[in-house]
């Protein structure tokens, strides 16, 4: 863990990574795991139709959001 903290901050403090890019990353890649819980939720529970129903609803809302964490910055650039 502490390489990884060194890492970042080299990267950090050699402007090679904006702040706003550390800081907008982990949030993309928590809702990208999300969406992909909400996803799977939708399979698990294909049976059951307010657990479908709910899993269908998280899995919108969170697409609605994803792009004003600069997701698609993320997904476009990899």
């Amino acid at each position: 863990m502490a390489i990884c903290f060194a890492l970042v901050m080299g990267l950090y403090a050699s402007g090679v990574v904006s702040l706003t890019t550390l800081i907008q990353l982990p949030n993309a890649t928590f809702i990208l795991t999300y969406l992909g819980g909400c996803a799977a939720g939708m399979r698990l529970l294909g049976d059951s139709k307010t657990g479908f129903g709910v899993s269908v609803l998280s899995f919108v809302l969170t697409v609605l959001v994803f792009p004003f964490v600069g997701g698609l910055y993320f997904i476009r650039w990899s």
